[in-house]
């Protein structure tokens, strides 16, 4: 039962991130090369979260498809736009954080190449992680400046 629920969640995360950055690839992407370097830092219940997704997505009127990074062992990570290299033009963001681990909680076997067979579960509540739920917001500046994103499991 709990893998059903996992997939559909799963698939329905991939379905969404699908449509809003195909929806905001409609909107165009230029960008006129105006990146501002955007990193930070992700704890979870005040421990660094490391191997997490951090995906920017687009709201309003801002540039670009937005931009993921992956978090390293400190919890650290850097954003890289969707086509146009590291940072992402200055505007609005919702901001997502995942991490998919097995059922028990063991990292994904290396070498995995999808999970819709296996028994998955996301680490990250769903207040952080769903496109649609997401609490997390940030605003891109000029001169940019890290980000923290202090997370909590309760």
């Amino acid at each position: 039962m709990i893998r059903g629920k996992v997939t559909r969640r799963a698939a329905c995360l991939a379905a969404a991130l699908a449509l809003t950055f195909g929806l905001v690839g409609c909107a165009g992407n230029a960008t006129d090369g105006n990146l501002v370097p955007v990193t930070g830092n992700v704890t979870l219940d005040g421990k660094p979260l490391a191997g997490a997704s951090v995906t920017f997505a687009v709201v309003g009127g801002t540039p670009g498809l937005g931009g993921v990074g992956i978090t390293d062992e400190a919890g650290n990570f850097e954003i890289a736009d969707f086509r146009a290299g590291k940072g992402l033009a200055p505007g609005e963001y919702k901001v997502l954080v995942s991490k998919i681990v097995m059922a028990d909680g063991s990292p994904i076997p290396a070498g995995t190449v999808s999970i819709a067979e296996l028994s998955t579960r996301d680490l990250v509540p769903r207040r952080y992680s769903d496109p649609n739920a997401t609490v997390l917001k940030q605003t891109v500046r000029e001169g940019g400046a890290p980000v923290t994103l202090e997370l909590t499991s309760r």
